[in-house]
C-alpha cells in the first residue's frame, strides 16, 4: 500500500474515532456536568485584582 493512501486512511480513522467520541459524549454526559465544568472557569481568573505600579 502506498504511503499517501496509508496516511489518508489513518486521517480518516482519526476523524471517525474523534467524531464518534464527541457524539457519544454528547449523548452520555449530563448537561449539569457541562454547566459545572464551564462555570468553574469563569471564576478562576485574575479579574478585579489590583497590582501596585512601579516607581
Amino acid at each position: 500500500m502506498r504511503t499517501g493512501a496509508r496516511l489518508t486512511l489513518y486521517g480518516l480513522g482519526l476523524v471517525v474515532a474523534f467524531g464518534s467520541a464527541f457524539g457519544v459524549a454528547g449523548a452520555v454526559v449530563p448537561e449539569s456536568a457541562v454547566a459545572d465544568w464551564t462555570g468553574g472557569t469563569e471564576t478562576g481568573g485574575h479579574d478585579g485584582v489590583s497590582h501596585p505600579q512601579g516607581p
